[in-house]
């Protein structure tokens, strides 16, 4: 799936914490303070910049950090807004792998839970 998000460039401060990723990633002489408009697909993983999310399921727009967006769609391949559409995401997933719409309805979970329960409770 493609990357989501409504701009493609965003506006930058540089401080002295952004210093030398920005003036290495950029080739650029840049001092603190400076403000430069860069690409979202220069920004660092960590980047703590707001950006304006499109969810991958309901299309509803969120102003998030790139950070958190970025975490979300590595881990995933998509972007959910909310927990409501993180459970429509669940359920796809595990539809995708396992056949299933509920990860205890897969039959290796059952048998650890069996076991763990066993267990535990013997």
């Amino acid at each position: 799936m493609d990357i989501m998000l409504k701009s493609q460039e965003v506006s930058i401060v540089i401080n002295k914490g952004n210093l030398p990723f920005y003036k290495k990633k950029l080739n650029k002489d840049l001092k603190i303070g400076d403000l430069i408009e860069i690409n979202i697909s220069e920004l660092s993983n960590g980047s703590k910049v707001e950006v304006s999310a499109i969810c991958d399921f309901c299309e509803n727009e969120l102003i998030i950090q790139y950070r958190l967006y970025n975490k979300s769609f590595i881990k995933n391949g998509t972007f959910a807004c909310s927990k409501k559409c993180a459970a429509i995401r669940t359920k796809q997933v595990l539809m995708e792998k396992y056949g299933v719409s509920n990860i205890s309805q897969v039959p290796e979970v059952k048998e650890k839970i069996k076991e763990r329960n066993y267990r535990d409770w013997e």
